[in-house]
This record gives C-alpha cells, sequence and structure tokens, in this order.
C-alpha cells in the first residue's frame, strides 16, 4: 500500500516539473529592438555662403534622456524605462549630427567637429525631454524639448547671443515604439524649423558670415 502511496506521489511530482519545463520552454522570446531618430530638411538645399563659421558642439542630456532605453510617463511621477525598444546610438549624439546636417542644409556654414578652424558662434544644446507620455491612455504624446544657446565666439569671455527652450509635443495613433519614434521624428522637425528662423534672423550672426571665421 505504501508503495502504491509511493509510486503516486513520486508521478504526481514528476508531472508537476514536467508542466513547469514545458512552461517555462513556451514562454515567449521578446527581442530587443533598436532605433534611429531621423529629421530631414524638407526642400532643397540652401547654397552655403563663406566658410565654416557655425559649430554645433554635442548636445548634452538631462538625466533621464541619459539611457539607451525609450522612456514612458505612465503617471505624474512614475516613469518606465523600455529595456526592450532602445536607441541603437546615445540619443544625445544623433542629435547633434541631425542638427549639423540641417543646418548645413539650411545654408548656415557649419564647422565639422574636426575642424582646426577657431569658430565666430557656437551652439549649444541640452536634451531636456525625450519620452513617451502615456499618463492619458486615451491621448499618447510623443515629447521632445531641446534648449539651444548661440553663443558669439569671437569675444573674451564668449558672450550669448540667443537662447530659447523648443518644445513639440506630437498626438500619437496609439501608444506603440514605433509610434512614439514617428512622433519624436515629427517633432525634431519642428524644432529644427523653428530654430532655423530663429537664427535667420540672428543680424549679429549673418554680419558674422560676411566676414568669415577666424583660423
Amino acid at each position: 500500500m505504501k508503495s502504491f502511496y509511493g509510486c503516486m506521489i513520486a508521478g504526481s511530482l514528476a508531472l508537476l516539473f514536467a508542466a513547469n519545463g514545458c512552461m517555462s520552454i513556451k514562454q515567449p522570446y521578446i527581442e530587443k529592438r533598436q532605433y534611429v531618430l531621423e529629421a530631414k530638411r524638407p526642400g532643397d538645399a540652401v547654397p552655403t555662403t563663406g566658410t565654416a563659421l557655425l559649430k554645433v558642439r554635442p548636445f548634452v542630456a538631462a538625466p533621464l534622456c541619459e539611457g539607451s532605453s525609450f522612456v514612458y510617463r505612465l503617471q505624474e511621477n512614475r516613469y518606465a524605462a523600455d529595456f526592450y525598444h532602445v536607441f541603437l546610438i546615445p540619443v544625445n549624439n544623433q542629435l547633434t549630427e541631425i542638427q549639423r546636417q540641417w543646418l548645413a542644409q539650411a545654408g548656415f556654414p557649419t564647422a565639422q567637429s574636426s575642424s582646426r578652424l577657431d569658430p565666430l558662434f557656437i551652439l549649444e544644446n541640452t536634451l531636456l525631454t525625450c519620452r513617451g507620455d502615456y499618463r492619458n491612455p486615451a491621448h499618447p504624446l510623443a515629447i521632445v524639448e531641446i534648449e539651444t544657446a548661440l553663443v558669439d565666439n569671437r569675444n573674451s569671455p564668449p558672450q550669448l547671443v540667443f537662447q530659447k527652450t523648443y518644445c513639440r509635443e506630437i498626438l500619437l495613433k496609439k501608444a506603440s515604439p514605433d509610434e512614439l519614434v514617428r512622433g519624436w521624428n515629427e517633432a525634431l522637425a519642428g524644432i529644427l524649423t523653428e530654430l532655423e528662423s530663429d537664427l535667420q534672423n540672428q543680424k549679429e550672426l549673418s554680419k558674422a558670415g560676411a566676414a568669415g571665421p577666424r583660423s
């Protein structure tokens, strides 16, 4: 009798372990997906006049934007990092090159980071926000916020010419990583369009362009 119950217990344990094993095998594998941002200036490139004048310094990222994971705001003081949807390249590095290319296409003489020329003006940027805002499930948002400063490098010490914070909130069709990246791209294009217009209105920048850079 004891052997019968012993066999039953042993068999039950075997089935339990087998079931647990099957459950672990069937758990879906979540693939990590990597993304890059893209914002291209519409229309034809504007011919550049003069030589290297404006240098875009590498973007500085606020603490919430430093990692590679997508960041979602779920409640007023609750955030979540998505470790399965990430930036292939640090977002601040991407934005540095995107901004430089945009301004070059807009006709601003931009100095390459490897250039030995001493630029007359320097553009400094801080990425304040790059996240998905999902506090309202019916209205998911892609938000990008950038603080930009134009510095006159001809003076010692350099002088601040222009400073502005740009922010765009793009309503998404749904709360998904692909849709969020689309929203970020649209937000970046809007910010860069506004920045281009603001720089064109800076008289000091246009005057200095005719004189060329310091060597």
